[in-house]
C-alpha cells in the first residue's frame, strides 16, 4: 500500500502529495497514472512498454512507480515536508541518506578549496592594466612614392583622401 507524504517546492512554496511504496493506482490504471500526475512523456513511454510487453510491464512497474515518481520530483527542486518520523520513514523507503555533520563540514571545506583552485586556475581577477588592442601595420609598397608619416596611420591606400 502506498504511503502519502507532502512534498514542497523550494522556490515557489507549492505543496503536493507524494507517495512511496506499492502503487495500487498504477496496478489498476497503468500508464494513465503518469498522465494524472502531469507526466505526459513518462505516460507515453509506459503506454509503449505496456503494449510491447502485452501488459506485463504494468504488473512490474506497480512496485517501482511511486519511488521513480518521487525521485523525479526530488531531483526537480521538491523537498520532503512533514513530521520528523514521516521524513525518516520516507527517506528510508526512497533510499535517501542524510550526511552526518562531520562529512557535511568536510564537503563544505572541499567546496571552498575547489573555488579557490578555480579562481587561480581560471584567473578570474581583474587585470590592473588594460590590454593594448591589436593594430595591423600597413604594408610597405615598393612603388610607393610618398613615405610621409601619414602612411603609418592608414591600413589601406584606398582610405586616403
Amino acid at each position: 500500500m502506498a504511503t502519502r507524504i507532502n512534498i514542497k517546492h523550494k522556490e515557489s512554496g507549492m505543496v503536493k502529495t507524494g507517495y512511496y511504496g506499492f502503487s495500487w493506482t498504477y496496478f489498476l490504471f497503468g500508464w494513465l497514472v503518469p498522465l494524472f500526475r502531469s507526466e505526459l512523456g513518462v505516460g507515453a513511454l509506459h503506454l509503449l512498454f505496456t503494449i510491447c510487453t502485452l501488459g506485463i510491464w504494468q504488473w512490474i512497474v506497480c512496485f517501482l512507480y511511486n519511488k521513480q515518481y518521487m525521485t523525479r520530483m526530488l531531483l526537480n527542486g521538491w523537498v520532503l515536508d512533514g513530521s520528523d518520523s514521516d521524513l525518516v520513514l520516507a527517506r528510508n523507503a526512497l533510499g535517501i541518506s542524510i550526511p552526518s555533520t562531520e562529512s557535511a563540514r568536510q564537503d563544505n571545506q572541499s567546496n571552498s578549496n575547489t573555488s579557490k583552485t578555480e579562481d587561480v586556475f581560471f584567473d578570474n581577477r581583474e587585470k590592473s592594466t588594460p590590454e593594448k588592442p591589436f593594430i595591423r601595420e600597413p604594408k610597405q609598397e615598393a612603388s610607393s612614392k610618398n613615405n610621409s608619416s601619414d602612411d603609418d596611420i592608414f591600413f589601406d591606400n584606398r582610405l586616403r583622401k
